[in-house]
């Protein structure tokens, strides 16, 4: 007994084999239409008249071609700018061949009907993918990212950041250099980061750089002024672009956005012209009921016109407790601020152009860096130098072993 599939094959066969004979049948009334015109006056000939001088005493016989061309009316349809075209209906399997293309004067061959069936099985076929439920239902048509959807660790996680809205008033300015930022607020901003997916880049217009230990946000354009806000406070950002007025960082001091506007219109002499933030943050830590802010080390410079985006993957943690993997980024990145404020102390081209107690705004400069920069560097990092900044009793000591 033959199978389904077989069954089906040979029914498609069929029906492309009946529409090729309608296709002829048609053609056969075209053509018995032509040939078979009744007699008419227009048609009779008549006896020359005797010529009186030499010349022509033969008509011309009548050619098939003038004689479709007098009886077809051809069908024809509008275009722009006053043109016409053949309307042709097209036959898939006969690859465009229709009853007018074979009719023209252009084809004076008749061409062969015969279906191609091997291209009409083997066309691709679209493959398309449904999800019924949760926040990604819809019809999709790349796997990549319909599988992700689907993996229920990753959805779940997916939904309740989503669900979890970050309660910050509106038109309230934020002093970055000395948030509040609670463990539950920093533990939802770290696990969204974790948990990113392709679909981020589109709707919250950002995307992260993953590493064994962390997840950092890049921002884009148009992203959450107030996501930015508290991933800065979290010390979880890898870079900033923002747009052209900085709306994106409304929430940052007034000083800290007069900087990087001046940067614009002094440095750079590049009002509207893209920029990057490149940031290197270390983790605030909570001790009781009090929270230490972290420190920042910014880069500002012109962005190039094409960005490095890489594509978000959640990112699972390690099995270590939480406090542990918190602990090791936090010591870490305060040896690489330490270092580059060393690095600006020591002769690099750099311009200083932001200072507070927990965060400076450096840029590339042409020249050496001025002594008035060197003595704002090396201001800011006495902290590091005679271990007094804001942490804990425990990352001090750590800190200090390591810096030795």
């Amino acid at each position: 007994m033959e199978d389904l599939k077989s069954l089906r094959m040979k029914k498609q066969i069929l029906l492309i084999e009946l529409l090729a004979i309608e296709q002829k049948i048609n053609l056969y009334e075209q053509v018995t239409t032509v040939t078979d015109v009744p007699k008419s006056e227009s048609l009779e000939t008549k006896a020359i008249p005797v010529q009186t001088t030499p010349g022509k005493e033969t008509t011309n016989p009548l050619k098939a071609d003038a004689l479709l061309k007098s009886i077809i009316k051809e069908t024809t349809t509008p275009l722009p700018h006053g043109k016409t075209s053949l309307l042709v209906n097209s036959n898939p399997c006969t690859e465009g061949i229709s009853k007018m293309t074979i009719l023209s004067p252009t084809n004076k061959s008749v061409q062969d009907l015969k279906p191609d069936y091997k291209k009409a099985l083997n066309k691709e076929a679209e493959r398309f993918y449904v999800i019924y439920k949760g926040p990604h239902a819809g019809i999709h048509t790349d796997w990549g990212i319909a599988e992700t959807f689907c993996k229920p660790k990753v959805q779940k996680i997916k939904e309740e950041h989503r669900d979890q809205r970050f309660d910050i008033p509106k038109d309230v300015e934020y002093e970055v250099n000395n948030p509040a930022i609670s463990f539950e607020d920093f533990r939802t901003i770290w696990s969204k980061a974790r948990a990113a997916c392709p679909e981020d880049l589109i709707h919250e217009r950002f995307f992260t750089t993953d590493k064994k230990t962390k997840s950092l946000y890049n921002f884009l354009e148009g992203a959450d002024p107030r996501l930015i806000q508290q991933a800065f406070s979290a010390g979880l950002i890898d870079n900033i672009y923002p747009s052209c007025n900085l709306q994106e960082l409304k929430f940052f001091p007034t000083s800290m956005i007069e900087t990087i506007k001046n940067f614009r219109k002094k440095v750079l002499k590049a009002k509207d012209d893209p920029i990057y933030i490149r940031v290197i943050s270390s983790l605030p830590e909570w001790i009781q009921e009090a929270t230490l802010a972290p420190y920042h080390y910014l880069e500002i410079g012109l962005a190039k016109a094409k960005k490095d985006i890489e594509q978000s993957r959640p990112t699972e943690d390690k099995d270590l407790p939480f406090e542990e993997i918190l602990h090791q980024n936090r010591i870490n990145d305060l040896k690489i601020i330490s270092k580059k404020i060393i690095e600006i102390i020591s002769g690099s081209k750099k311009k200083v152009n932001y200072t507070n107690s927990h965060c400076i705004i450096t840029s590339w400069s042409y020249g050496n860096t001025s002594n008035e920069d060197l003595e704002r560097a090396s201001k800011f990092g006495e902290q590091f130098m005679n271990n007094n900044f804001d942490a804990s009793t425990t990352t001090r000591q750590i800190f200090c072993r390591h810096a030795e």
